[in-house]
């Protein structure tokens, strides 16, 4: 019984282990990139709050599939992507447009340009305090 506790606490620890370090190889790699400009709480929203960033995603990038635990507003500042949400017509993304997720909407944000980044504006409005990206496998 003690083993078995062992070897399970054992993998637990190298799971742990092998998720921050695949992390740090994506970002490296020129995984998204969030910049924060303003985090506010909202009158008449308790409990919310809104976050404004800029999200980089390097040439040839994929954000990977997640979700957000609020709602996603997103205006494309630079380059050439395409939004893939599950059940849904993949969207071209190009300056200029704009999209939205709903809460708990599963999607993924892919760089079609093999030589420049792309840009987008976000606006989070979501659960206060809850990172605003969640993976999803």
């Amino acid at each position: 019984m003690k083993r078995t506790i062992a070897i399970l606490a054992l993998m637990l620890a190298v799971g742990f282990v092998m998720g921050v370090i695949t992390e740090h190889v994506l970002i490296a790699q020129g995984g998204p990139k969030r910049t924060t400009i303003l985090t506010t709480d909202l009158d008449g929203l308790p409990g919310m709050e809104a976050i404004m960033s800029v999200v980089e995603l390097a040439p040839g990038v994929r954000s990977g599939k997640h979700y957000h635990p609020g709602y996603e507003f997103a205006y494309i500042l630079e380059g050439h992507g395409v939004l893939e949400r599950e059940g849904k017509p993949t969207a071209e993304l190009k300056p200029g447009v704009p999209f939205y997720n709903f809460r708990s909407d599963v999607h993924e944000v892919r760089n079609l340009s093999q030589t420049e980044p792309m840009k987008l504006l976000t606006i989070w409005i979501t659960d206060k305090g809850k990172h605003s990206m969640i993976p999803v496998k």
